[in-house]
Protein backbone atom coordinates (compact mmCIF):
# COMPACT_ATOMS: atom_id res chain seq x y z
CA UNK A 1 0.00 0.00 0.00
CA UNK A 2 1.76 3.65 -0.86
CA UNK A 3 1.97 5.60 1.79
CA UNK A 4 -0.68 8.45 1.83
CA UNK A 5 0.47 11.98 0.34
CA UNK A 6 1.10 14.48 3.12
CA UNK A 7 0.95 18.13 2.28
CA UNK A 8 4.02 20.95 2.82
CA UNK A 9 2.35 23.73 4.95
CA UNK A 10 4.19 26.70 4.88
CA UNK A 11 4.28 26.87 8.49
CA UNK A 12 5.78 23.33 7.97
CA UNK A 13 8.39 24.21 5.75
CA UNK A 14 9.74 26.99 7.41
CA UNK A 15 9.91 25.19 10.71
CA UNK A 16 11.64 22.33 8.33
CA UNK A 17 13.96 25.16 6.66
CA UNK A 18 15.15 26.44 9.76
CA UNK A 19 15.87 23.03 11.43
CA UNK A 20 18.06 22.24 8.15
CA UNK A 21 19.80 25.78 7.95
CA UNK A 22 21.10 25.17 12.08
CA UNK A 23 22.09 21.75 11.27
CA UNK A 24 23.43 22.69 7.91
CA UNK A 25 25.41 25.60 9.84
CA UNK A 26 26.48 22.94 12.66
CA UNK A 27 28.17 20.42 10.21
CA UNK A 28 30.47 23.64 8.57
CA UNK A 29 31.37 24.98 11.91
CA UNK A 30 32.46 20.90 13.26
CA UNK A 31 34.11 20.81 9.47
CA UNK A 32 36.03 24.29 9.00
CA UNK A 33 35.50 25.76 13.02
CA UNK A 34 35.06 25.49 16.04
CA UNK A 35 37.42 29.20 15.46
CA UNK A 36 36.43 30.71 12.52
CA UNK A 37 38.91 33.01 11.83
CA UNK A 38 38.89 35.15 8.17
CA UNK A 39 41.23 31.88 6.75
CA UNK A 40 38.80 29.56 7.68
CA UNK A 41 35.49 31.53 6.72
CA UNK A 42 37.21 31.50 3.21
CA UNK A 43 37.48 28.25 2.97
CA UNK A 44 34.12 27.35 4.05
CA UNK A 45 32.59 29.95 1.55
CA UNK A 46 34.64 27.38 -1.01
CA UNK A 47 33.42 24.19 0.26
CA UNK A 48 30.53 23.30 -1.87
CA UNK A 49 29.25 21.05 0.92
CA UNK A 50 28.38 24.11 2.86
CA UNK A 51 28.06 26.83 0.46
CA UNK A 52 25.74 25.47 -2.08
CA UNK A 53 26.82 27.89 -5.48
CA UNK A 54 30.28 29.29 -5.71
CA UNK A 55 31.24 32.38 -4.19
CA UNK A 56 33.71 34.98 -3.85
CA UNK A 57 34.23 37.28 -0.87
CA UNK A 58 35.63 40.53 -2.23
CA UNK A 59 35.68 43.91 -0.29
CA UNK A 60 34.02 46.79 -2.34
CA UNK A 61 32.19 49.46 -1.64
CA UNK A 62 30.81 50.10 -4.83
CA UNK A 63 27.77 47.46 -5.17
CA UNK A 64 26.64 48.18 -1.59
CA UNK A 65 23.99 50.32 -0.40
CA UNK A 66 25.26 53.23 2.09
CA UNK A 67 26.15 52.00 5.46
CA UNK A 68 25.40 48.44 4.33
CA UNK A 69 27.98 45.58 5.67
CA UNK A 70 27.36 43.25 3.05
CA UNK A 71 25.16 41.47 -0.02
CA UNK A 72 25.10 38.13 -1.64
CA UNK A 73 25.37 39.97 -5.08
CA UNK A 74 24.13 37.78 -7.78
CA UNK A 75 26.80 37.21 -10.85
CA UNK A 76 24.50 36.39 -13.87
CA UNK A 77 20.67 35.58 -14.08
CA UNK A 78 20.91 31.87 -12.94
CA UNK A 79 22.33 31.16 -9.08
CA UNK A 80 25.11 28.72 -11.14
CA UNK A 81 26.46 31.61 -12.38
CA UNK A 82 27.97 32.28 -8.92
CA UNK A 83 27.83 34.98 -6.43
CA UNK A 84 30.09 37.88 -5.06
CA UNK A 85 29.82 37.50 -1.01
CA UNK A 86 30.27 41.81 -1.19
CA UNK A 87 31.42 43.21 2.57
CA UNK A 88 31.89 46.65 3.11
CA UNK A 89 36.36 47.71 2.39
CA UNK A 90 36.32 48.80 6.04
CA UNK A 91 35.96 45.27 7.36
CA UNK A 92 38.96 44.33 4.94
CA UNK A 93 41.57 44.55 8.07
CA UNK A 94 38.82 43.41 10.86
CA UNK A 95 39.17 40.06 10.69
CA UNK A 96 36.92 39.35 13.46
CA UNK A 97 33.94 41.02 12.73
CA UNK A 98 33.94 39.88 8.66
CA UNK A 99 32.93 36.34 9.30
CA UNK A 100 30.10 37.24 11.21
CA UNK A 101 28.81 39.40 8.13
CA UNK A 102 29.70 36.84 5.79
CA UNK A 103 27.56 34.17 7.25
CA UNK A 104 24.63 36.48 8.00
CA UNK A 105 24.62 36.31 3.75
CA UNK A 106 25.34 33.11 3.04
CA UNK A 107 21.76 32.10 3.58
CA UNK A 108 20.67 33.89 0.54
CA UNK A 109 23.23 31.66 -1.77
CA UNK A 110 22.29 28.30 -0.31
CA UNK A 111 18.59 29.53 -0.09
CA UNK A 112 18.00 32.18 -2.54
CA UNK A 113 14.97 33.96 -1.70
CA UNK A 114 13.32 31.47 0.17
CA UNK A 115 15.17 32.05 2.90
CA UNK A 116 14.72 35.37 5.34
CA UNK A 117 16.39 37.20 8.46
CA UNK A 118 15.37 34.68 10.56
CA UNK A 119 17.17 32.01 8.51
CA UNK A 120 20.35 34.56 8.41
CA UNK A 121 20.24 35.00 11.84
CA UNK A 122 19.97 31.25 13.22
CA UNK A 123 22.38 30.07 10.63
CA UNK A 124 25.27 32.92 11.59
CA UNK A 125 24.10 32.04 15.64
CA UNK A 126 24.63 28.40 15.10
CA UNK A 127 28.02 29.06 12.67
CA UNK A 128 29.68 30.66 15.33
CA UNK A 129 27.76 29.80 18.80
CA UNK A 130 26.19 32.02 19.46
CA UNK A 131 22.80 33.27 20.96
CA UNK A 132 20.53 34.24 18.00
CA UNK A 133 20.73 37.73 20.01
CA UNK A 134 24.01 37.92 20.39
CA UNK A 135 24.87 37.50 17.10
CA UNK A 136 22.06 39.81 16.13
CA UNK A 137 23.89 42.07 18.70
CA UNK A 138 27.01 42.06 17.24
CA UNK A 139 26.10 42.38 13.41
CA UNK A 140 23.86 45.93 14.58
CA UNK A 141 27.46 46.96 16.19
CA UNK A 142 29.39 46.36 13.02
CA UNK A 143 26.83 47.89 10.92
CA UNK A 144 26.45 51.19 13.59
CA UNK A 145 30.03 51.51 12.80
CA UNK A 146 30.19 51.94 9.60
CA UNK A 147 30.50 54.88 7.33
CA UNK A 148 27.22 56.18 6.69
CA UNK A 149 25.39 53.94 8.95
CA UNK A 150 21.66 54.07 8.52
CA UNK A 151 20.32 51.20 10.21
CA UNK A 152 18.71 47.92 9.19
CA UNK A 153 16.15 49.71 6.51
CA UNK A 154 18.76 50.26 3.96
CA UNK A 155 20.35 46.82 3.89
CA UNK A 156 19.46 43.89 1.45
CA UNK A 157 18.28 41.89 3.93
CA UNK A 158 17.85 37.53 3.07
CA UNK A 159 14.84 37.08 1.08
CA UNK A 160 14.21 40.49 0.10
CA UNK A 161 13.88 40.87 -3.85
CA UNK A 162 12.82 44.87 -4.18
CA UNK A 163 10.99 46.02 -7.36
CA UNK A 164 12.95 45.51 -10.52
CA UNK A 165 12.42 49.46 -10.71
CA UNK A 166 14.16 50.01 -7.42
CA UNK A 167 16.69 47.24 -7.60
CA UNK A 168 17.61 46.04 -10.97
CA UNK A 169 20.26 43.69 -9.75
CA UNK A 170 17.84 41.19 -8.10
CA UNK A 171 15.47 38.00 -9.71
CA UNK A 172 11.56 37.60 -9.40
CA UNK A 173 10.50 36.00 -6.42
CA UNK A 174 8.00 33.11 -6.32
CA UNK A 175 5.16 32.62 -3.49
CA UNK A 176 6.49 31.88 0.03
CA UNK A 177 4.60 28.24 0.08
CA UNK A 178 5.86 26.97 -3.21
CA UNK A 179 9.54 28.43 -3.08
CA UNK A 180 9.76 26.39 0.60
CA UNK A 181 8.21 23.46 -0.78
CA UNK A 182 10.49 23.11 -3.92
CA UNK A 183 13.79 24.01 -1.78
CA UNK A 184 12.97 21.57 0.64
CA UNK A 185 11.71 18.93 -1.55
CA UNK A 186 15.30 17.00 -2.05
CA UNK A 187 15.97 17.11 1.52
CA UNK A 188 12.27 15.43 2.80
CA UNK A 189 11.93 11.99 2.79
CA UNK A 190 10.22 10.42 -0.48
CA UNK A 191 7.14 9.70 1.02
CA UNK A 192 6.86 13.34 1.85
CA UNK A 193 6.42 14.98 -1.58
CA UNK A 194 6.33 19.09 -1.48
CA UNK A 195 3.39 20.67 -2.41
CA UNK A 196 5.45 21.80 -4.86
CA UNK A 197 6.76 18.19 -6.49
CA UNK A 198 10.18 16.81 -6.31
CA UNK A 199 11.06 20.28 -8.01
CA UNK A 200 9.16 22.85 -8.19
CA UNK A 201 10.10 26.48 -8.96
CA UNK A 202 12.43 27.14 -6.74
CA UNK A 203 14.43 29.72 -8.67
CA UNK A 204 17.85 27.81 -9.14
CA UNK A 205 17.66 28.54 -12.83
CA UNK A 206 18.77 24.84 -13.42
CA UNK A 207 16.64 24.82 -16.66
CA UNK A 208 14.66 27.12 -18.59
CA UNK A 209 11.52 26.19 -15.98
CA UNK A 210 13.45 27.46 -13.43
CA UNK A 211 13.28 24.01 -11.37
CA UNK A 212 16.00 22.69 -9.58
CA UNK A 213 19.34 20.69 -10.49
CA UNK A 214 19.85 19.62 -7.32
CA UNK A 215 18.60 15.57 -6.17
Amino acid sequence: MEAPELELTEDAGLEALRLHVVDKALEARAKHGPRLDAAAMRRLVADRSVVRFRADVVFDEGPLRPGEFGWAMPLGERPHDGFALVLHPTLQDRPEDWPLCAAYHLVSINYLDVATSAEAEAFGAALFGLDIDEYYERLCRIADGLPNAIGGSGHHVPGETPPAEEDPRTTDTVGAESAIAAFLAPHLPPEIPSAAGAHGACGCGANPGGSCGSG
